[in-house]
């Protein structure tokens, strides 16, 4: 049984697991290998690995790789090392394409049972062919082929003699169903074009919609959780199963919300474009929301995980603020991030009245005090250190805090500051330059960073 965590998907799994449907938990997390994993697929791995982790049972890695049009070896190693990364181990790593052979057997056994069949239209004219919501589809001129004539023609469609698009594989169904998916769906497409796992052997692939189903049951899945908008999908998952099986486990698909995080960009095809946009960097670009880009950004993956089980998992979609994310990594870095002093824009300040006898400045601690980590390091001073340019106004709001004329303030660990009367130094164009200013003996101040010039260091900061 899980502890601590309650949601539908483990009330389920509990039930399932009282009543003895399932003696252990099997998931599986089945990303498709034409991109980088985002922070929405995170949720997916969290919630996958994360029941396989609860209730002792195992998670697999499978790639989706029924598209060799839009995969490439970059994105599946990309993938795993996301997964890794963010702690998790996949109890296999998988490929669609190791089950190519056996879906297609299924495929002849469905077509020899009279349950597919080998249609010629082309895609505009499946589509209208389909119908639509409120009126009932049309059956294919095709759709009564023997099956004898639908096995001739499905191995001529795998022997490589046809063209794309000149005929696919469908389902015998229902073309008067409410279910849109069940009006006969695609079960196999020709792609002349060369796939990375399994190179020029195959040029029919199947369709996500036959591939999943038989790809969970073959490796003993359990719970197949997918995202919303597989929803319809289930009624044709629960098809393909009945005519491929038996099969046991027999899986079973539970669909979750997916996430839709304020101000983030996820459409895999605008990600796409925005890799190629030669004003980013790639798929790790800091600015992309993909996971690569989140840890070259500095999130850890505590922190990811932490978001992924502050937002939970439902049924209904709904949108997410982006401050949920930044507050867990706030939370994270507050715990594991020492703190140092620093400043991105630097003015130079001269100290008067620092005494060269002046006692040294207590050690100042990595971390503050309700954190509760031990660490500390000494800090030196001298009559000249930099503070930030954005600490500083020439005609400071009513209610600024910071160093201004007339004002005092604290240097974090160190003295109180004042600007002496003469003490702005500016260059030819009226720019602030210098600061001369002299030790305050005042108690209570706002606090500022600031770096010795003589023991500070160069550093790159990217924002």
């Amino acid at each position: 049984m899980a502890a601590e965590r309650n949601d539908f998907i483990r009330d389920i799994i509990d039930e399932d697991l009282r009543t003895g449907r399932h003696t252990r938990v099997a998931t599986r997390f089945p990303p498709e290998p034409n991109g980088y994993l985002h922070i929405g697929h995170a949720k997916s791995i969290c919630l996958n690995f994360g029941l396989a982790r609860d209730y002792q049972g195992r998670c697999n890695l499978r790639y989706d790789d029924t598209n060799p049009t839009k995969e490439d070896v970059e994105y599946v190693e990309s993938i795993e090392r996301d997964v890794r990364w963010l702690g998790f181990t996949p109890a296999a790593v998988l490929f669609s394409a190791d089950y190519f052979g056996q879906m297609y057997a299924l495929a002849e056994r469905l077509v020899t049972e009279g349950k597919a069949y080998v249609c010629d239209l082309d895609e505009e004219q499946i589509r209208a062919y389909r119908g639509t919501l409120s009126e009932p589809g049309q059956p294919s001129p095709f759709r009564d082929r023997t099956p004898e004539d639908n096995l001739a023609r499905l191995r001529q469609m795998k022997s490589g003699t046809l063209a794309d698009g000149a005929c696919t594989l469908r389902a015998k169904i229902d073309m008067a169903s409410a279910n849109m998916k069940m009006r006969d769906p695609l079960l196999y497409r020709i792609r002349h074009a060369h796939h990375h796992r399994s190179g020029d052997a195959w040029c029919i692939y199947p369709m996500y919609d036959w591939a999943h189903p038989i790809e969970d049951a073959i490796e003993g899945i359990t719970h197949s959780i997918c995202t919303l908008e597989f929803e319809n999908n289930r009624e044709l998952y629960d098809w393909v199963l009945d005519h491929t099986g038996p099969w046991n486990p027999r899986p079973r698909q539970y669909e979750f919300a997916r996430l839709f995080l304020d101000h983030t960009v996820m459409s895999k095809r605008k990600l796409l474009a925005l890799a190629h946009d030669p004003r980013l960097r790639g798929w790790d670009d800091p600015r992309m929301p993909t996971i690569s880009a989140l840890r070259r950004r500095g999130y850890s993956p505590e922190a990811i995980r932490a978001f992924c089980e502050m937002i939970g998992v439902s049924k209904a979609n709904s949108w997410v603020d982006i401050g949920k994310l930044e507050y867990c990594v706030r939370d994270d870095l507050n715990h594991t991030a020492p703190r140092v002093l620093g400043v991105l824009r630097p003015i130079e300040v001269e100290l008067d009245g620092l005494p060269a006898d002046a006692p040294g400045l207590d050690d100042a601690p990595y971390f503050p005090a309700d954190v509760g980590k031990p660490g500390a390091r000494p800090l030196s001073i001298s009559t000249r250190i930099y503070i930030d340019r954005d600490d500083w106004r020439d005609e400071p709001p009513e209610d600024y805090q910071r160093l201004a004329p007339g004002r005092t303030v604290r240097l974090r660990h160190a003295h109180c500051i004042t600007v002496l009367d003469d003490g702005v130094v500016r260059d030819d164009g009226g720019r602030v330059i210098k600061l001369k200013v002299k030790v305050s003996d005042m108690k209570k101040a706002a606090v500022i960073h600031w770096v010795d010039a003589a023991t500070s260091l160069n550093a790159e900061v990217r924002i």
